[in-house]
């Protein structure tokens, strides 16, 4: 009795679009006998969440018996009637029935995420609303939005990025010598599927034994709400090297951009993103560590001049896939291919997943 199909179908299955894009599809209905309805109509919505639970009494965050301080974007919200628009009720003969929609998505959206105190969703929801206190049909669909965000605009990114630094440990004049440190990467702009090449080397003057050293590829989300603060580091990526004395080197250490949102997260006003490869030199027990911060530009048109190296690696990690994909408007013509297929609904919630970290 009643429906037994009552579906949303995207044009496009896998449900990623672009800003700007149109979406395309069909609500499809099979009711088996007549039935009175008042009619069917689409929401579609776009709406960032922040959520950060306050501190407790002993000054730390919880979220159990505390308030939360919250903040929320809406970025579109349309409806429209697919089937009688009007007050009064009709009948849906027995049958299939299809009805197609389609809209535009705003060009300036942040692109889809979900962190541990706030998210960005898209959602396409269809109704077919009944006479009397008879329950709604409801059906909901995910949409994934990736950005735009062009590596060519933004002047450092084709620049190396570098840093040295160095420490003692020990007090006055029980000091030891210093420990030096230094990391390199070629550039300061990737696209997912790019590969970072890692150049890292410490010399250890102190005497002491170090316990080890580690280099990882970090997002830190800061959310923001209500004049409050948190962030979320996740680890994407790490290698661990074992306890050294005199010299430790990464060398030539690669890592694969995962499938995640660009910098920034561009357009969105309490969510943002950055990414970093870290390498760490740890002394040892009571010893803070030597850290190096090297600031990346995750975006995800790749550099021009780095096209071609971009394009075959995205080739191997994600498969002919590529060639279904393009953004429309950018790169002087109608449309341009992206480096990689943007994260799908499923693989944003879960990047950053670090199950294991690899021993060099």
């Amino acid at each position: 009795m009643g429906f037994e199909r009552f579906e949303i179908v995207l044009e496009n299955r896998n449900g990623i679009f672009y800003p700007g894009q149109t979406i395309i599809g069909t609500v499809n209905v099979s009711n088996n006998k007549s039935e009175t309805i008042k009619g069917i109509q689409v929401e579609c919505s776009g709406v960032a969440e922040v959520r950060i639970p306050g501190k407790d009494s002993k000054n730390t965050y919880s979220s159990i018996g505390c308030e939360f301080y919250c903040a929320s974007e809406q970025y579109f919200d349309f409806k429209f009637s697919l089937v009688n628009p009007g007050q009064h009720a009709v009948e849906l003969a027995a049958g299939h029935h299809q009805y197609p929609f389609s809209f535009v998505l705003p060009t300036q959206i942040p692109p889809s995420f979900e962190g541990a105190y706030g998210h960005i969703r898209y959602n396409i929801k269809t109704v077919a609303q009944r006479t009397w206190l008879k329950r709604e049909y409801v059906c909901n669909s995910n949409l994934t939005v990736n950005a735009i965000a062009d590596l060519n605009a933004m002047p450092k990114a084709e620049l190396p990025v570098k840093q040295i630094k160095s420490k003692t440990l020990g007090l006055l004049c029980c000091k030891s010598g210093p420990i030096s440190a230094q990391a390199r990467i070629d550039r300061a702009g990737y696209v997912p599927g790019e590969t970072i090449i890692l150049q890292a080397h410490t010399d250890n003057e102190s005497g002491i034994s170090m316990r080890g050293s580690k280099a990882q590829l970090v997002q830190i989300t800061k959310f923001v709400a209500e004049g409050h603060t948190n962030f979320e580091s996740k680890v994407l990526k790490a290698y661990i090297h074992e306890s050294f004395i005199d010299i430790d080197v990464m060398d030539n250490v690669k890592f694969v951009v995962p499938q995640v949102p660009p910098s920034s997260l561009p357009f969105c006003g309490i969510i943002d993103i950055s990414y970093q490869i870290q390498y760490i030199v740890d002394p040892g027990t009571l010893s803070i560590n030597l850290t190096i911060n090297l600031d990346l530009m995750i975006g995800t048109i790749p550099l021009r001049s780095h096209m071609v190296s971009s394009a075959t690696e995205a080739l191997n990690a994600s498969g002919p896939v590529l060639d279904h994909w393009a953004i429309p408007g950018v790169g002087g013509s109608e449309w341009a291919r992206p480096s990689a297929p943007p994260p799908s609904y499923e693989e944003i919630i879960q990047a950053g997943d670090l199950r294991h970290a690899v021993k060099l």
